[in-house]
């Protein structure tokens, strides 16, 4: 995997990849996430996230009953 894709593809798909795994943690807040994640704003990673997984990640955070 990862062949025919741009570096923006693949670094995108590393930084939903690390949101999943921190959004696991519900001491680290959305907004902290975003900030680590080098996100202007939390909106902008909503956004992202959203647009990435067709989900908010409240809501992915509250499918996994975590």
């Amino acid at each position: 995997t990862g062949y025919g894709k741009t570096f923006l593809q693949k670094k995108l798909e590393a930084r939903m990849s690390i949101a999943q795994i921190m959004l696991s943690n519900k001491a680290l807040s959305i907004t902290y996430i975003s900030d680590y994640l080098g996100y202007s704003s939390s909106e902008h990673f909503s956004s992202a996230f959203r647009k990435y997984f067709g989900i908010t990640a409240s809501q992915y955070r509250r499918q996994k009953n975590i």
